[in-house]
């Protein structure tokens, strides 16, 4: 393991807490859990197999983490000519724009990944929208990259491989350490934001805000973007046969109906251009976009997976902010499986309403409940725990191996027994 994390968090647990832990005991033991998760994280950071997948800040190729199906991501940095692109290969264009008399923000600069438009053409003309979509936001202020899709396929945004090809990519801004952890964000332009409409509600956890601009909406459930606001925008003179505007329509009409019925979440911004078709300016999205910062910790969460389109392009997710599922986790295909997660912090509860799992995993920390409290975890309407946790270094180390996102590390996990519980829906 990377340099031996266990190791060297349980050198830090140490027999007892002493300065600058000093305190009552339970805040002790909350940070001194942070401190080993911190120690943990820079560790991680900094070892061999971090840097492998942070090459690609450089100048270099990023290899998939072994367990992953074959897959790379090639950085080109600045200018030049495009590479000639091989299958599960995805080269990026990375630059900074910020001004220089402007200092960087405490909590480090904002991230734009964007994605170009094409699809089933040649490689020359994807090579040439990868191009336009890196000058597409020139009032854009942040880390801004510029993926070029990995096949000329008309779904080169959303095939299955391009999920672990995005979230490696996030894994691999998330090393640096001059960028907000909270603010990155994805665009996507035509084709672009098919894949946004795909890995938008997918990887939700992932994204303080996306947008899409002519694009299509293709059945992942949006749902799941109860805490990422997206920002929608068409021509409303699309000249495709494809009902652009029509399409884009039915989306909004469906965010607005779960905005009604959960008033705190489903933020969105919906902009038709009149008279405006095959070109789209959309560049005020960039500015909407970084209004907002993402809450890995969101009071409610609603995780769905809609077997209906799993087999067209939607991967299975094993990971959703604070929740989990088991690794070999299968789906019938006959409708939603659904988790909706509700913190309750002065109760120190959490409520869960599931349908289609047996089992499901609570991760938590000191940042969502007291964790030196009891605590009270209700599912399908039962009372399924309510006692005392143990923080656990092994949690942290897994839960970090996972996600490779410092928020998301833990040092608690429950697994639930949904079937103990009540039915599970299958």
């Amino acid at each position: 393991m990377y340099r031996s994390l266990c190791l060297i968090a349980v050198l830090l647990l140490g027999p007892a807490c002493t300065a600058p832990f000093d305190g009552p005991s339970g805040v002790c033991e909350a940070r001194r859990f942070e401190a080993i998760a911190d120690t943990m994280w820079e560790t991680y950071r900094t070892s061999d197999r971090a840097f492998v997948l942070g090459a690609m800040l450089e100048d270099g190729v990023i290899h998939a983490h072994p367990s992953a199906p074959p897959a790379n991501i090639r950085l080109v940095v600045g200018s030049g000519q495009p590479p000639e692109i091989t299958r599960d290969e995805m080269p990026v264009h990375v630059a900074l724009h910020w001004d220089e008399d402007t200092p960087m923000p405490d909590a480090g600069y904002p991230v734009f990944i964007s994605m170009h438009g094409g699809g089933a053409f040649t490689a020359g003309e994807n090579n040439e929208q990868w191009e336009i979509q890196q000058q597409r936001y020139p009032a854009v202020r942040g880390l801004y990259i510029c993926p070029r899709s990995a096949r000329d396929t008309w779904d080169h945004w959303h095939e299955a491989h391009m999920f672990g090809l995005i979230d490696r990519l996030v894994r691999a801004v998330l090393l640096r350490d001059d960028i907000d952890p909270d603010r990155i964000y994805l665009t996507g332009y035509c084709s672009g934001g098919n894949g946004v409409y795909q890995l938008g509600p997918i990887l939700a956890d992932r994204w303080a805000a996306v947008s899409a601009t002519k694009a299509i909406h293709e059945g992942a459930p949006l749902a799941n973007l109860r805490n990422c606001p997206i920002d929608i925008q068409w021509g409303e003179a699309d000249p495709d046969t494809i009902d652009r505007p029509g399409l884009n329509r039915i989306a909004v009409d469906e965010l607005y109906a779960l905005h009604n019925a959960d008033r705190g979440g489903y933020t969105f911004r919906e902009i038709e251009h009149w008279r405006q078709g095959r070109f789209v300016n959309d560049k005020s999205t960039v500015g909407w976009l970084a209004r907002f910062t993402r809450d890995p910790y969101p009071q409610r969460v609603v995780w769905e997976q809609n077997g209906d389109v799993r087999e067209s392009s939607n991967p299975i997710r094993h990971q959703f902010y604070y929740l989990a599922i088991d690794a070999d986790e299968t789906f019938d295909g006959t409708g939603p499986d659904r988790i909706i997660s509700e913190l309750d912090r002065d109760a120190n509860t959490v409520t869960l309403d599931v349908t289609g799992y047996d089992t499901v995993y609570l991760r938590l920390n000191d940042a969502m409940l007291d964790l030196d409290q009891k605590i009270t975890v209700v599912c399908n309407g039962r009372v399924v725990f309510h006692g005392q946790v143990e923080r656990s270094v092994a949690t942290l180390e897994k839960t970090l191996a996972e996600r490779g996102d410092r928020r998301y590390m833990f040092p608690v996990e429950l697994a639930i027994d949904v079937v103990e519980a009540g039915a599970s829906g299958r």
